[in-house]
């Protein structure tokens, strides 16, 4: 069963990733204050005429193998979180360094 419960969590992020599509950007890191460009705010959730209203995101992260920024109440903010919190069981370790090497 626990098996199972992997294997689910594993095609949750596999089918996330295949519905996206990956991109790089270059960014800023000022201080605490990282400056992202339009494409990259746009793809985070911010609106284009409603400047004032934000996105709220958040950082998860497990060293030094996964770290993610994601819109706050996502599906994809769910998915990091229960991949941090999976962090600490040895199979999913295995897992995820197994698929880090591909």
């Amino acid at each position: 069963m626990f098996r199972l419960a992997i294997s689910r969590h594993l095609k949750a992020r596999l089918n996330i990733r295949a519905l996206s599509t990956a991109s790089e950007h270059k960014v800023v890191l000022d201080g605490k204050t990282l400056y992202i460009p339009e494409a990259l705010a746009v793809a985070l959730g911010w609106k284009p005429g409603h400047e004032t209203d934000g996105t709220k995101l958040i950082l998860h992260g497990w060293a030094p193998h996964f770290f993610s920024i994601t819109q706050q109440g996502s599906e994809q903010e769910l998915l990091s979180r229960r991949t941090v919190e999976s962090s600490q069981n040895f199979q999913v370790q295995k897992v995820l360094e197994e698929l880090k090497d591909r």
